[in-house]
C-alpha cells in the first residue's frame, strides 16, 4: 500500500495477456512472446523425450515422479487454462508473465536431459549435447537481437548515475500520488527550483524558507554522507526552512533532527520528501529501517535453512545421498 503497485499489472503488463502464442496484446508483445513460447514449447517437448527415457531405467522413480510433476504444472501454469488461478491466487498476478513459469520447467529440461545423456552411449551422448547447445544458443541470439527492448537504456541510466541525477525508477514502485517525471532534475519533468543547478555537488539536496522562497537563501548544506539506506548532512540557516531531498518519501524512512526522532513531510506532487529544520545549526540523520515484514522474511530463511541442514545431517547419518 506504499507504492502504485497496480501498475505493475496494468494493460499490456496483464498475466491473461502473456499466456504462451497470445493473440490479445501489442504487436511488440506478441512478436517477443511467439519468440519466448516456441523456446517454452521446445523445451518441454525435449524434457518430456528425455523423461521417457529415464523412466526405462526404472530407477528412482520418486525423482522421476516429482520432476514430471513440476515440469507438467509449470508448463500448465503458461496455458489460458489457468487464467483463474492468475487473478486469484494471491500475490500470483504479480508474476507478470506466465512464460516466466519456463524457469521452473528448466529444472525438470536440466535434469532428465542430463540423466538421458548420462544413460545413452557416448557417441549418441555427444550428438545431444552438441545438438542441445546448439539449439540453446541459436534461441537466445534469436531472441536478443530480434528484442523489442530500447537499446539506449542501459546508457541512460548510466548517464543518470553519473550526472547526479540518479536512476528515476519505474510508476509501480513510486510512493502513492507521485509522479516521477515531475520530480527536480529530470529532463523530461518540471524544472529545477531557482538557485539549485543541475549539476549541484552533490544533488542531493535544496532548502527554501517556510514561506517557499527559494534562490539565495541564508542556508547552508553540507552533506556528509549520501548512501544508498543512509543520508547524513548538516543545514545551518538563519532562518526556519524546508530541505527537500533528492529522495522519495516512503514510510520505512526514520529521520533524526539532533539525534531525535523527527517529522517528515513529502510534496503532494512528486512524493519527494521534506524535512522542516528550525532556524541554526542541525544535524539531520536519515535512515532507512527494516520494518517488520523484512524482520519475518529474515526469520523464516533462517527457519528453512536450519530444517534443511537437519534433513541433510539427518540423511547422511542414515547413509542416504
Amino acid at each position: 500500500h506504499w507504492v502504485q503497485i497496480a501498475q505493475a499489472t496494468a494493460d499490456n503488463l496483464e498475466p491473461v495477456r502473456n499466456f504462451l502464442f497470445t493473440r490479445s496484446n501489442e504487436a511488440d508483445f506478441i512478436a517477443f512472446n511467439w519468440r519466448v513460447s516456441a523456446a517454452v514449447a521446445g523445451m518441454a517437448v525435449v524434457t518430456a523425450i528425455a523423461a521417457g527415457l529415464v523412466w526405462r531405467r526404472r530407477e528412482r522413480r520418486e525423482i522421476w515422479w516429482m520432476l514430471t510433476a513440476l515440469g507438467a504444472a509449470s508448463l500448465l501454469m503458461t496455458l489460458p487454462v489457468t487464467a483463474l488461478l492468475w487473478r486469484y491466487l494471491p500475490e500470483l498476478r504479480f508474476v507478470q508473465f506466465p512464460w516466466r513459469w519456463a524457469g521452473m520447467l528448466a529444472v525438470a529440461f536440466a535434469l532428465f536431459t542430463g540423466a538421458a545423456i548420462d544413460y545413452a552411449r557416448k557417441r549418441a551422448a555427444w550428438i545431444a549435447i552438441l545438438a542441445l547447445a546448439a539449439a540453446i544458443c541459436g534461441s537466445a541470439v534469436m531472441m536478443v537481437r530480434d528484442a523489442v527492448w530500447d537499446a539506449d537504456g542501459a546508457p541512460t541510466i548510466s548517464q543518470g548515475i553519473q550526472s547526479g541525477r540518479g536512476y528515476e525508477g519505474t510508476d509501480e514502485y513510486q510512493p502513492v500520488g507521485s509522479d516521477r517525471l515531475q520530480l527536480p532534475g529530470n529532463p523530461d519533468g518540471t524544472e529545477r527550483p531557482a538557485g539549485v543547478s543541475a549539476n549541484s555537488a552533490p544533488l542531493a539536496a535544496f532548502a527554501y524558507t517556510e514561506r517557499g522562497d527559494t534562490g539565495q537563501l541564508p542556508t547552508q548544506l553540507r552533506i556528509v554522507r549520501w548512501a544508498a539506506a543512509q543520508k547524513d548532512f548538516t543545514v545551518n540557516n538563519l532562518t526556519p526552512s524546508v530541505v527537500a531531498l533528492r529522495l522519495l518519501a516512503y514510510p520505512a524512512w526514520r529521520v533524526r533532527l539532533d539525534g531525535k526522532l523527527s517529522r517528515f513531510d513529502s510534496q503532494p506532487e512528486t512524493g519527494q520528501m521534506l524535512v522542516p529544520v528550525p532556524a541554526g545549526e542541525h544535524q539531520v540523520d536519515v535512515q532507512f529501517s527494516r520494518t517488520w515484514d523484512r524482520e519475518l522474511g529474515d526469520a523464516v530463511s533462517i527457519v528453512a535453512l536450519m530444517a534443511l541442514g537437519a534433513i541433510s545431517f539427518q540423511g547422511a547419518k542414515e547413509g542416504q545421498p
